[in-house]
């Protein structure tokens, strides 16, 4: 019989590991483990899992706690919050028959912890974030704290984002590195929809088309991208950029996206597009995809999603991002905020279509033997049958899935 599995999201809105967790959803055994996912809040990645008849329920207990602010008040509201939707989870849990817990996302961390600890439930996280600022040193200690002994397993999607765990104290025996997966078969044929996805974004057929897509943060490297376009010769290049602000602290990224733009005289090479539901419309109008990120960055969709769709990717040395791209032959790798090594690699790639295209197919094929989603799924499950079984490995080490 199918054991219960509670999967514990937070936002509705389909980022990365929003989409990791429907794609596990989906490609579970249903004769091991039958899922039921809780998210904060109603939304696209809700309507998904609807579509694949995976339960969801929405808990109004769920909310943002406030960071930053040190008032009493605020925090005897964050501490109120997260006792509520402690208690409602229990009772969820409880009420389902959950046999297995799996928290995705970092505000679902603090969730999942506290339920292992009440109901002794096996327990696992998949951490897509790091412990690197914007969070703050208290934030990233309660974080490596609630990593290290709330949760039999941590799976971390890079061996990079491994090895911040384990400098922060998370023990290297309770750590799994398993790639995130993506659905090659989703993007195999995004060149039928080209003209129509550029008529959508008022694109010319012609034109020479970048993308980048990702959460409104600095550290995704937007900035380094506008930078990169401004330099090149007379404007050459369309941009979409895909995304908006999720939370307030973001706001204030998008607010500066926008004056950049101005600012670097872009307005007519740039298309804002806001938040998109699915991002195959942008990849089928793309002819280059660009991930620019500043900072670590574990292993991000856009890039497996970009290469899986056989488009050729420019992105940062930084992060898990070496771990999917091999330099000159899966796509392109610049250093972190070096504008001029990433106009360079654009205008290079910009001028050679055979080259995009060469890249694009050794990108794809690449994508399709090692990052699966039902490759993914059968790594989570194994991690969820070591856990069951009560396997505590003290000593051996991190495992790769």
């Amino acid at each position: 019989m199918a054991r219960a599995l509670l999967l514990i999201g937070f936002t509705s809105q389909p980022g990365g590991a929003e989409l990791q967790l429907v794609q596990l959803a989906r490609h579970l055994d249903p004769a091991r483990y039958a899922p039921v996912v809780v998210l904060g809040a109603d939304g696209p990645v809700a309507q998904s899992l609807r579509t694949s008849d995976i339960p969801v329920t929405i808990a109004p207990a769920f909310r943002y706690l406030v960071r930053g602010a040190r008032a009493p008040l605020t925090a005897w509201r964050n501490l109120s919050a997260y006792i509520e939707a402690i208690a409602w989870l229990r009772r969820f849990a409880a009420v389902h028959g959950i046999e297995m817990v799996h928290a995705f996302v970092e505000p679902a961390v603090k969730y999942g912890a506290a339920i292992r600890l009440l109901s002794r439930c096996p327990a696992v996280c998949t951490f897509h974030d790091a412990l690197q600022p914007p969070y703050g040193l208290a934030h990233r200690a309660a974080l490596a704290a609630a990593l290290g002994r709330g949760f039999d397993r941590t799976i971390v999607p890079s061996h990079a984002s491994a090895q911040i765990l384990r400098r922060a104290g998370v023990p290297a025996a309770r750590i799994t590195v398993i790639p995130n997966g993506v659905d090659a078969a989703r993007f195999a044929r995004l060149a039928d929809g080209r003209h129509a996805a550029r008529q959508r974004f008022g694109l010319a057929d012609d034109d020479t088309v970048l993308a980048m897509a990702g959460r409104f943060t600095p550290v995704k490297g937007h900035d380094v991208l506008l930078r990169a376009v401004a330099a090149l010769p007379h404007q050459s290049v369309r941009v979409l950029i895909v995304g908006g602000a999720l939370f307030p602290e973001e706001a204030a990224w998008e607010r500066e996206v926008d004056r950049q733009i101005g600012e670097l005289g872009l307005a007519s090479a740039v298309v804002r597009t806001g938040w998109l539901d699915d991002v195959a419309p942008v990849l089928a109008a793309a002819d280059i995809v660009v991930h620019p990120c500043t900072g670590h960055d574990t292993l991000p969709a856009i890039v497996l999603e970009a290469m899986a769709a056989g488009k050729p990717v420019i992105a940062s040395r930084a992060g898990g991002v070496p771990e999917i791209i091999t330099d000159g032959h899966t796509g392109i790798l610049v250093e972190p905020g070096d504008h001029r090594q990433l106009a360079d690699a654009i205008a290079t790639l910009a001028a050679d279509p055979a080259r995009r295209k060469a890249l694009g197919a050794a990108a794809r094929a690449h994508v399709e033997e090692a990052f699966s989603t039902g490759r993914h799924a059968a790594a989570v499950m194994k991690v969820y049958d070591e856990v069951r079984g009560g396997e505590r490995t003290g000593g051996a080490g991190e495992r790769s899935g």
